[in-house]
């Protein structure tokens, strides 16, 4: 069984990855939706690669219905805050928007990710 913290690690990065193939709204840093919109999602308190014409960076993001409302600094992130959004503190982490890493080792995933699985190693001549 995966720990809750994997867990919560793994779903954090799927999130990004549905988020940054989604949801290209945003042009760059401060670029926003409307001011007033509550965020479904927000990421504050990181490193946010854009990967603009200028290659800038951020320090948060909010995503509403899988697409970038707001991309630049915490204080404008807190414009789409609301009672229902919930919020990621980065701890200063980073989000790279679009890498995606699509293969699974055989013995990690079958036995971690996918416990339900039967045994495949003895078919592999393992």
């Amino acid at each position: 069984m995966i720990p809750r913290e994997r867990r919560a690690s793994i779903l954090t990065t799927l999130a990004l990855l549905g988020a940054s193939l989604l949801g290209s709204a945003c042009a760059g840093p401060g670029q926003e939706a409307s001011p007033d919109q509550e965020a479904d999602l927000a990421y504050v308190n990181g490193t946010v690669y854009t990967v603009d014409a200028d290659f800038s960076t951020a320090s948060a993001l909010a995503v509403k219905d899988g697409a970038f409302i707001y991309v630049g600094d915490d204080a404008g992130a807190e414009a789409h805050i609301g009672p229902g959004t919930e919020v990621v503190d980065l701890e200063g982490r980073t989000i790279i928007p679009g890498l995606h890493d699509s293969h699974v080792h055989i013995r990690y995933g079958e036995r971690e990710l996918y416990p339900q699985v039967p045994d495949i190693r003895t078919g592999l001549g393992e």
